[in-house]
């Protein structure tokens, strides 16, 4: 079985440039390679990952590096119409660079895909894979079994349907360290919620075998703090319809990477939630924001009245909302970040 994927030289070179961060990083629009990405994964599966309606793709970069590809959809799946939504479905996974024997990159990928699943609430993972696949073999030894077979034909490889499903008692979402997502956890802060030593040695002990930490990396995911006024947003980004927080780009976002958690808290109210960062974006000025991540991911409350705009109206009103907060002036000076949110868990006082 090769070890590597066989990419055309144009490939090669695009994923040799530099990025600004380690980790994870979702492809969206202004993904810097997206041209290198669509000849790997192909022009129609790209144009879904970039719709975001059903499907979402992320890279693995390491040492300013693509390493491998995420392709999985948004939704539940079950394997045949019968059967329950409970399963977590990847459409395409690609180990891009195998030639390092310093970091298990394999092992990266699959702990990705496992936290993915049981963020969602999985209680199983499909995933459609090469038979050439250079992760299959690595796949099969961590327990995932073929439940379909597609043979090869004049337009498409061999294929196959593997499946993992979880132990029961592991079926939650990682970060809650063993509670209701919705549970009052009284008594700690943003940063010991999130990272708290105790509990992450629990959820580590309880994690099914093919779920492995790696401590080589010693990354330690850091809490950043956004005040907030009003708690209809946390809302939208528990609901998904929220995808970026727009802020004026001062030193607080300057210091966020992507992979960090941010604390989103209406003192208020008594309540926020914690999200991890899964891009971030700098633009010049506001405008250039909403025209490039989209109105609504960053103003959900609009999608009623966007039906009555046209597309250059529903914009102003985008933008006449970012005008109208406290210190927006400031965004002539320090330009706009799009920080991308994946909602992990709700806090309280």
């Amino acid at each position: 079985m090769s070890s590597s994927v066989s990419l055309p030289r144009e490939i090669e070179s695009s994923l040799r440039q530099k990025f600004d961060s380690d980790s994870f990083s979702n492809i969206t629009k202004d993904f810097p390679y997206c041209k290198a990405v669509e000849k790997i994964v192909g022009r129609s599966l790209m144009t879904r990952i970039l719709d975001k309606k059903n499907l979402q793709a992320e890279a693995l970069l390491y040492e300013k590096q693509i390493i491998g590809l995420i392709v999985y959809k948004n939704d539940l799946q079950s394997r045949f119409s019968s059967e329950r939504k409970d399963n977590f479905e990847i459409k395409k996974i690609m180990l891009l660079r195998a030639d390092s024997s310093s970091k298990n990159y394999k092992q990266e990928l699959l702990n990705r895909v496992i936290t993915l699943a049981k963020r969602n609430f999985a209680k199983a993972v499909l995933i459609t894979i090469e038979d050439s696949s250079n992760l299959l073999e690595f796949l099969q030894e961590k327990k995932f079994s073929i439940v379909k077979t597609w043979e090869k034909t004049a337009m498409f490889p061999k294929e196959h349907l593997i499946q993992y499903v979880f132990p029961s008692t592991t079926a939650i979402p990682t970060s809650i360290n063993g509670r209701g997502a919705n549970q009052i956890n009284h008594g700690l802060s943003a940063g010991e919620e999130v990272i708290a030593s105790s509990g992450k040695r629990k959820e580590r002990d309880e994690e099914p075998e093919i779920f492995e930490s790696n401590k080589s990396r010693n990354i330690s995911q850091r809490v950043h703090n956004l005040p907030m006024k009003g708690t209809i947003y946390f809302e939208y980004i528990m609901s998904g319809k929220k995808n970026f927080e727009g802020r004026v780009c001062g030193p607080a976002c300057n210091s966020m990477q992507v992979g960090d958690y941010l604390k989103l808290f209406d003192r208020r109210a008594g309540w926020g939630i914690i999200c991890e960062i899964s891009s971030k974006d700098w633009y010049k000025t506001f405008k250039e924001m909403l025209e490039a991540k989209g109105v609504l991911p960053l103003l959900p409350q609009l999608e009623e009245k966007s039906k009555s705009l046209s597309k250059e109206q529903l914009l102003q009103e985008g933008l006449r909302i970012y005008q109208s907060f406290p210190g927006s002036f400031r965004v002539n000076q320090y330009g706009a970040a799009a920080i991308g949110v994946k909602f992990i868990k709700k806090i309280y006082n």
